[in-house]
């Protein structure tokens, strides 16, 4: 399985298989998730992490995100991974904005302030 980048970015992909990339822009990680953060913001302005429910808690849980899209897509799927499981202290979100399209997608854009 070959491993594309969403652009031409550079994009770090968090697995502990033996994937190929698709291109020079794809790197694997299988590290802390705090130090590999740390290395990611001495070389990058802006990080975008996009993922499931475990990679989100990871970083959730080490408070390496401060901004959260939730998107609502109108499928019930009757099992999967909670997105939310697990301690984070108690962290409050503040909500920035509500988007949705004709299919029935709904963004949230949260900033967690705490």
């Amino acid at each position: 399985m070959q491993v594309l980048p969403v652009s031409e970015k550079p994009t770090y992909v968090f697995t502990h298989r033996e994937l190929s990339p698709a291109t020079t822009a794809v790197e694997f990680a299988d590290k802390d998730v705090t130090l590999f953060s740390k290395k990611l913001k001495q070389k990058h302005e802006h990080i975008w992490l996009v993922g499931g429910a475990k990679l989100a808690q990871s970083f959730l849980r080490e408070k390496e995100i401060n901004d959260l899209r939730l998107f609502f897509i109108p499928t019930l799927l009757g099992d999967g991974i909670r997105l939310f499981s697990g301690d984070y202290n108690r962290q409050r979100l503040q909500l920035l904005n509500t988007d949705s399209d004709s299919g029935g997608i709904v963004e949230h854009h949260y900033e967690i302030i705490d």
